[in-house]
């Protein structure tokens, strides 16, 4: 379907799957499933700018609650977290007033999480976004050979980790939510220079001349909780084999499909022929498996630049972290068995995924290789997300609502994008089209 895409077409589409009960996080839970209908519909009959406004705020605040609540029930610090949010859209209007390409992050964050919706959903863009992990593939034919061989026991850790895999697919909905609501809410730091500079061409008419930069800075006692943070989301969970048994080289010469770095990459074909009996006897005595979060240490050095510099994603991430208890009462240790801690593994790793795809949307070292994940989805469709943004004209005091038109749609296999942005002319308006064009295969 070729259509233009706008706020009205994603947020109808959102109420039709609320109807339908598909979305998980309000499914079964009709307090919440009343009250998100009931505020998107008043954002849906809001006219002018600041009606819409007020009324995306109530939008916004119970998504977050109906969505964050469903991964965790633990609503500390969200009357600050909310009164946050108050703030964010009141200093918008300073923003704008700084800057002349300012562009509006209140609503641009419910539309991101509106259009994820429309694309995740929609039968025709599923090739596109449907989630096909790699590793999820190779777990899944993993554990049938260990289920046809019995072996659960002796890879309980594969099967919590496999386990851990699927769970996370239940609070999916909810992964997309909060990321997308709150993917933006760091910005203010990066403005402060930009309202600096406004300040220091005002203050001379008034004979000021003499001007301290408004500035700040996170003290040595934050420094231990930032340090923390970054482990945190530079730290993946991983599970692994070990076994001093020579007799069990025949795992990586007949079974297993292991790389360079010794990962695991796949299985063999005929890899359930050639376990005989004797075999599995073999392994289920000397095997042993591990499950660990381990820190990747590049992934530790990225972050750390990211936070120094003030990115907003990363800001916006270390927010939740700083404000809600659900995101602070994450009891682990890194590098430790992961196993042995009393962790639900899926909330666990659900809540890391919000984190690093709010985090990566702004690191200079994310790239994008599929848009089959959370984390890539969230920097996708921000890119995508257009329609509707305020902007102010950079030579004129004027605020243009539609800053310009979107077309999404599949034709022979390609997912086509369409950017319609007008253009006004003395005598007339034109349109400057501009087209993405993305395969299925990439």
């Amino acid at each position: 379907m070729n259509e233009i895409l706008n706020e009205k077409i994603v947020m109808q589409f959102f109420l039709s799957e609320l109807d339908r009960d598909s979305i998980s996080y309000l499914a079964d839970r009709p307090y919440y499933k009343e009250k998100v209908q009931r505020v998107i519909e008043e954002l849906l009959k809001a006219e002018g700018m600041n009606a819409k406004i007020q009324a995306a705020k109530a939008v916004w605040k119970a998504l977050f609650e109906a969505s964050m609540t469903f991964l965790d029930p633990d609503k500390q610090g969200y009357d600050r977290l909310f009164s946050y949010f108050d703030e964010f859209v009141e200093f918008e209007e300073l923003i704008f007033a700084s800057d002349s390409f300012y562009r509006d992050h209140t609503l641009h964050c419910l539309w991101v999480y509106f259009l994820e919706e429309y694309l995740v959903r929609k039968e025709e863009f599923r090739p596109f976004f449907t989630s096909v992990n790699a590793m999820e593939t190779l777990m899944d034919s993993f554990m049938e050979l260990i289920q046809q061989i019995h072996l659960e026991d002796t890879f309980s850790n594969v099967v919590k980790l496999s386990n851990v895999m699927h769970a996370e697919k239940t609070y999916g909905d909810s992964i997309r939510c909060v990321a997308a609501l709150c993917h933006d809410l760091g910005y203010p730091l990066k403005k402060i220079e930009k309202i600096n500079s406004c300040m220091k061409q005002m203050l001379p008419f008034f004979s000021v001349h003499s001007y301290q930069d408004f500035d700040f800075q996170f003290n040595n006692v934050q420094q231990q909780q930032i340090n923390s943070f970054i482990d945190f989301l530079s730290s993946r969970l991983m599970g692994s084999l070990h076994t001093e048994e020579e007799a069990l080289s025949f795992l990586e010469t007949e079974i297993l499909e292991i790389d360079s770095r010794s990962n695991l990459t796949g299985l063999r074909k005929d890899a359930l022929s050639k376990l005989t009996p004797e075999r599995i006897e073999l392994m289920r005595a000397n095997l042993n498996t591990e499950l660990t979060f381990s820190r990747i240490q590049s992934d530790v050095l990225s972050y750390s630049t990211d936070f120094e510099e003030y990115r907003h994603g990363m800001m916006s991430a270390f927010l939740l972290v700083k404000n809600l208890h659900a995101f602070q009462n994450l009891d682990y240790a890194i590098e430790n068995d992961f196993a042995k801690m009393n962790l639900d593994l899926a909330t666990f790793s659900a809540k890391q995924t919000i984190l690093t795809s709010m985090a990566n949307h702004t690191s200079p070292t994310f790239h994008m290789k599929t848009i089959r994940s959370n984390n890539t989805l969230l920097s996708f469709v921000d890119e995508l997300e257009e329609f509707s943004r305020i902007s102010r004209a950079s030579q004129s005091r004027e605020y243009v609502e539609e800053f310009c038109s979107t077309k999404i749609y599949l034709a022979d296999s390609w997912l086509h994008i369409e950017f319609l942005i007008p253009i006004k002319k003395a005598t007339a308006s034109s349109f400057i089209s501009l087209m993405l064009m993305w395969n299925s295969r990439n």
